[in-house]
């Protein structure tokens, strides 16, 4: 059986039903990730990685250090082939702001619903097993790039990990090519702001000391 298959008919809920249903039972000011986790128990890999990329892309701080520790764990569970994701306990004791994560699945709700409608399975032969042991690979690749404490580097690798995870769930090869392009430039932007700012902090330092 694939690492990331369909789930059983009994549990077939798209993606956006089931992230509307998790921000409308939501109470307090913030949501442990342990209740993503628990919502998630009987599903596929690719919906918790859907959740883990969207709280990555929140514009808020430290979003991308909350949800790429664990997107980084899940995304290596795929690589290495594990059946099912699981999350130590001290990362399903953080917390996410609530009203934060709210917006955040608001906003992205049209656009993941306009995704799932045009998805349908096409070039299923990308989603053997091994090819999807090595999207794990690059999903820990782009998780690093959410974890480094770049402005806007979280952005676009955190999106990529979005598509390509509704990819999987739906079997759909061109999102998934698109999620794997998305996710190449997200890379390189990263590399590049990266870049820009060692390049600054080596002025700076060479201006104090009177370069």
């Amino acid at each position: 059986m694939d690492a990331v298959s369909r789930p059983d008919a009994a549990l077939e809920m798209r993606a956006s039903d089931l992230l509307a249903r998790l921000v409308g039972e939501a109470t307090g000011e913030t949501i442990p990730l342990r209740v993503i986790a628990d919502a998630f128990a009987e599903r596929t890999y690719g919906l918790l990685l859907i959740i883990l990329g969207l709280i990555s892309a929140l514009p808020v701080p430290g979003s991308g250090t909350v949800a790429g520790g664990p997107l980084l764990l899940v995304a290596g569970q795929l690589a290495i082939g594990l059946h099912r994701p699981w999350l130590p306990r001290w990362l399903l004791n953080k917390e996410i702001d609530r009203r934060a994560f709210a917006r955040a699945i608001e906003k992205a709700m049209p656009t993941l619903k306009k995704v799932e409608a045009i998805c349908r399975p096409r070039l299923v032969g990308l989603f053997a097993f091994r090819i999807e042991r090595l999207l794990g690979l690059f999903m820990c690749l782009l998780a690093l790039s959410v974890l480094i404490p770049l402005p806007g580097s979280n952005l676009l690798p955190a999106l990529s990990v979005v598509l390509m995870s509704i990819a999987l769930i739906e079997e759909d090869g061109f999102v998934l090519v698109a999620g794997i392009a998305l996710g190449l430039v997200g890379i390189a932007v990263t590399g590049l702001i990266g870049g820009a700012v060692i390049g600054a902090a080596w002025i700076a330092a060479a201006r104090m000391i009177g370069f």
